[in-house]
């Protein structure tokens, strides 16, 4: 089997059945998933993680999220 490759341009995929007949019916899904983070920092005030199909917004120590994007001092 050859080594796995990982590139941001293609997608290789390898069906090995293991034996010498021939299978049908295989099928395999790609999705491309948008990094928010990416852009302007997902509208993040402080940090961005990007996580599978969705990215949260992080604060500096002392303050606290709200509205999801913004930053204020714990009271």
């Amino acid at each position: 089997m050859p080594p796995t490759i990982i590139s941001y341009d293609e997608l290789t995929l390898v069906f090995d059945t293991g034996s010498s007949g021939q299978l049908t019916h295989f099928r395999a899904n790609y999705q491309f998933e948008d990094n928010e983070c990416a852009t302007n920092n997902g509208d993040c005030e402080y940090r961005c993680y990007k996580t599978p199909g969705a990215y949260h917004c992080q604060c500096k120590k002392g303050f606290e999220l709200y509205e999801k994007t913004k930053c204020r001092r714990r009271k």
